[in-house]
């Protein structure tokens, strides 16, 4: 009796041996689970910002394509000119004129001749104009204000951008200056100007291309920070309804999800 009794606490302890031991798997996988999880996400997100870097690529290669077609177009108008022919006009001589005669000796000094009161009251001639000073040229101002943005010189890039947006107001490089101004500004921490600055990229609809979401994208970040959530989430709502195919649309909502 003792033995079937010793048996049966053996077998009862077996059994919530082996619950335990399942119990500990079950939470180990599900720690590995969620440990995957994290990592997919981690990947997501890595891929969302080497799809903006890959857009922001395009962008500059489009620039690039564009100058360089420019350039191209320049160098053949002036090969065209310089083996074009150059025509010279022979001028015929000019005739030789008639032998002066003779002065007659003088015999006194002839006085100066008198100025009148009128000839004293006459203007005189005005200077000739001169040339002015050359405008300066948009893109090569545009590339040097974005110079300080590739070496990451915030306080400079403003300076240089702001002054490029002065003197050009209706350039086509116009929206990705706003765009590239107001991230200088948010480097520096200056949400509310750069806030400011997304608004206005924002504002140039299709001529800002694919700055328009990137724009709104940060526009909410800078909201954020400002404590303004309400904005922030109307900056949200826009760029899904606006650009929901985008990098910036995909990469907000992971964010939200997370």
């Amino acid at each position: 009796m003792r033995k079937a009794r010793s048996a049966i606490n053996f077998v009862g302890l077996a059994a919530i041996v082996c619950l335990f031991a399942g119990c500990a798997e079950n939470q180990q996988m599900k720690q590995q689970l969620a440990e995957m999880q994290a990592q997919v996400n981690e990947l997501q997100t890595t891929l969302a910002d080497l799809n903006l870097r890959m857009e922001e690529m395009n962008s500059s290669l489009f620039v690039l394509r564009e100058t360089t077609k420019a350039n191209r177009d320049a160098v053949k108008k002036l090969q065209q000119e310089m083996n074009s022919p150059t025509v010279y006009i022979d001028q015929p001589p000019e005739p030789a004129l008639p032998s002066a005669p003779a002065a007659p000796p003088k015999t006194a000094m002839a006085p100066p001749p008198q100025v009148s009161d009128a000839d004293k009251t006459l203007p005189p001639l005005p200077l000739p104009a001169g040339s002015g000073k050359a405008p300066a040229d948009e893109e090569k101002a545009f590339q040097s204000a974005m110079t300080q943005v590739d070496r990451q010189n915030w306080g400079l890039a403003v300076y240089d951008l702001n002054a490029f947006v002065a003197q050009h107001p209706t350039s086509a490089y116009l929206p990705r200056a706003r765009y590239a101004l107001g991230e200088s500004y948010r480097r520096l921490s200056e949400y509310a100007q750069a806030a400011r600055e997304y608004e206005r990229c924002v504002a140039a609809g299709e001529a800002a291309g694919p700055y328009a979401a990137r724009a709104l994208f940060w526009l909410a970040q800078c909201y954020q920070q400002l404590g303004q959530t309400e904005k922030a989430k109307q900056a949200q709502n826009r760029l899904q309804q606006e650009y929901p195919n985008s990098p910036e649309a995909k990469k907000s909502q992971m964010d939200a999800s997370r």
